[in-house]
């Protein structure tokens, strides 16, 4: 069983868990963030349970030009072949690509730190892109830029917007291009848009960052929190959300995850998820006692299933099979 926490309760113990207890903001960033990095490298080394996700194949670059139009210039034959390069290198490069998608918030924190963690590891080429206006960044989000940087990384912007042709071609340079090419070779991307405050439309480049994420079958999603484009509250779709495969949510698990239309139906399996990690990253002198919700009632009836299993306390996180609707918490790292 695990306790839920609505959007106003988790802004509520963060705030307690600073002000009241002197947790520094970036501390709880940075442990939410490795929790992150050990989501993406457990999914992306699966020799300890067995099974893998990822598919392997080989990447081909097909350019087409209209029949009836005007032959390629020589700059558009130049730019062709670039691109054609940058998908067919994922043929020859035997590290693993990480994209990380990161917005202004303090989610996108969690996103630059997580990218900044995996880039230690070994076997891994990771970039992160910025969707979003740098002007909204929280101060912590520049922190964690700053951390990036310091550390060899790059955080880079993202500027796509799909919404009408209009927008597509006022936002689709050259290096926007270079990217959405990168991006299709990619073996696992890191949703960091949204957190649990999201309760507007996904739309403009965040949408085509979210329907980037959707549309690569082959390249599952490792979600922060809540699937982007999930109300944490109610469930709630709203307009189009990220398909995760993994979604490590912070301290509490969020009602949004286990009802409304973003859990309850077909969505749930694209939004949600097929298991997920609660990361206690408060001290538990910092945690607000509440009655644990037992997880079954609101999506079976009768007794809850048994085919869950709890992952090693050591590592404070906990995770369910596909058909298992109860949760185990499993002791934090401060737990005694």
């Amino acid at each position: 069983m695990l306790p839920l926490a609505t959007a106003a309760q988790m802004k509520e113990l963060d705030r307690r868990a600073m002000e009241e207890r002197g947790i520094p903001s970036l501390y709880l960033m940075e442990h939410a963030a490795r929790a992150v990095a050990d989501a993406v490298w457990d999914l992306l080394h699966p020799e300890e349970d067995g099974f893998s996700p990822i598919g392997h194949s080989f990447s081909t670059a097909v350019i087409m030009h209209k029949k009836d139009g005007p032959p390629p210039t020589d700059e558009e034959e130049r730019q062709a072949e670039e691109l054609r390069e940058i998908i067919e290198s994922k043929n020859t490069d035997p590290a693993l690509r990480i994209a990380v998608f990161c917005g202004p918030g303090n989610n996108g924190g969690d996103g630059i730190a997580a990218a900044r963690l995996l880039r230690e590891r070994d076997g891994i080429t990771v970039r992160v892109f910025f969707v979003g206006d740098r002007a909204g960044m929280t101060p912590d989000g520049k922190a964690m830029e700053d951390r990036l940087i310091a550390a060899g990384g790059r955080l880079e912007d993202f500027s796509v917007d799909m919404t009408s042709r209009e927008t597509l071609e006022a936002t689709m340079d050259w290096e926007q291009q270079k990217i959405l090419a990168w991006l299709s070779t990619c073996d696992c991307m890191v949703d960091a848009l949204f957190g649990v405050g999201l309760s507007r439309p996904v739309d403009g480049v965040f949408r085509t960052a979210v329907l980037q994420m959707q549309n690569r079958h082959a390249c599952p999603v490792v979600a922060c929190d809540i699937p982007s484009g999930v109300n944490a509250d109610t469930g709630e779709v709203l307009g189009e959300a990220v398909q995760a495969k993994v979604t490590v949510t912070f301290t509490r698990g969020k009602p949004g995850l286990y009802s409304g239309p973003g859990a309850g139906r077909e969505r749930c399996r694209r939004s949600c998820g097929t298991w997920g990690r609660t990361w206690w990253n408060f001290p538990a002198s910092a945690r607000r006692p509440s009655p644990p919700v037992p997880l079954w009632r609101a999506r079976w009836s009768g007794s809850p299933p048994t085919n869950g299993w709890a992952s090693p306390a050591r590592r404070g996180w906990m995770r369910s099979g596909p058909a298992c609707g109860a949760w185990e918490r499993t002791p934090g790292p401060w737990a005694a």
